[in-house]
């Protein structure tokens, strides 16, 4: 008799356990729905944040909440009315669920990244279970198709999209200025950039600025070299380019020629005041912290 329940990986806030769960099998219930295997689930510190029970909301009625937001998946089933994607397609699910609030625009029209009235909910995170499980259901519009190409990429897209936006949204900052628009003087000093993080982590933030790199070709980049584990913390310390002179913010500032126009900050744990690097930023510089730690105490900033 073929069982009506999977195993997924869940926490219970209540008891402050981390454990197997069986969890109810899920089906198709409605035309745009589709059902999908689960292939790769990512962690990260977010997951770990959940599991020391500093957040993390079960969905309206249950005891427990399934981890895990960062997936990849293949499909197995398709609703009637889906007409993008058939069994055996790979897909990367979304995380974020628009309010049912009719007054919030940014939700009603996609984009619950902007949620006005913070009642969004997400998967594996807060009042919707997550993918660390054996299978799930989901909407079509929440899927992104896969490549077969990139299969073995496919799982850090999530993460990919946080680094994304915290650039897309410097670029509408920052395309204000003069240097992004002149292209008269190639020789001027390029606009500066400083990325911070911890560079043995799946998704390093110097390869994330990269991705800055290409958007934003006129920038030179400032990225880190090494990582340090210092207990049970990981340090990550500043260097020009690759060299294997790592230098402290404060100390590398003044040996550039123009002003640090965008530091990227991924450290992940609530930052000392040297790390919030606004010593350094420049003027009309962009300051993106993504890294942005469970702990409840403000975070200070410096004006230098």
């Amino acid at each position: 008799m073929k069982s009506n329940t999977m195993k997924g990986v869940g926490v219970v806030p209540q008891q402050k356990e981390l454990r197997v769960i069986d969890h109810p099998e899920p089906s198709i219930e409605a035309p745009n729905e589709l059902k999908i295997r689960t292939l790769e689930v990512g962690v990260c510190g977010t997951d770990r944040e959940i599991c020391t029970f500093a957040y993390g909301q079960p969905p309206a009625g249950g005891d427990y909440l399934l981890l895990g937001h960062e997936c990849l998946g293949e499909v197995l089933e398709v609703g009637s009315g889906v007409k993008n994607f058939k069994p055996g397609d790979l897909v990367v699910p979304s995380v974020r669920r628009p309010c049912t609030d009719p007054n919030c625009r940014p939700c009603r029209e996609g984009r619950q990244d902007f949620c006005v009235t913070w009642k969004f909910t997400e998967r594996g995170i807060n009042q919707r279970h997550g993918y660390m499980t054996e299978r799930f259901v989901e909407e079509e519009r929440f899927l992104t198709p896969v490549p077969k190409d990139l299969r073995d990429l496919a799982v850090m897209a999530e993460p990919l999209t946080i680094a994304e936006k915290g650039l897309t949204q410097a670029w509408q900052v920052q395309k204000r200025l003069t240097w992004a628009h002149d292209n008269r003087d190639r020789q001027r000093p390029r606009p500066r950039s400083q990325c911070r993080g911890p560079r043995r982590r799946p998704h390093r933030p110097a390869r994330r600025n990269e991705a800055a790199h290409r958007r934003l070709p006129r920038l030179r980049l400032l990225a880190l070299a090494e990582a340090e584990f210092q207990g049970r913390h990981r340090r990550a310390d500043w260097c020009r380019n690759t060299s294997p002179t790592c230098k402290s913010p404060r100390k590398i500032s003044p040996n550039t020629s123009a002003n640090i126009d965008l530091i990227y900050e991924a450290v992940g744990r609530r930052p000392s005041p040297p790390s919030m690097s606004c010593g350094v930023l420049g003027i009309n510089g962009v300051y993106i912290l993504t890294g942005i730690p469970a702990e409840k105490p403000p975070i200070p900033v410096y004006r230098g």
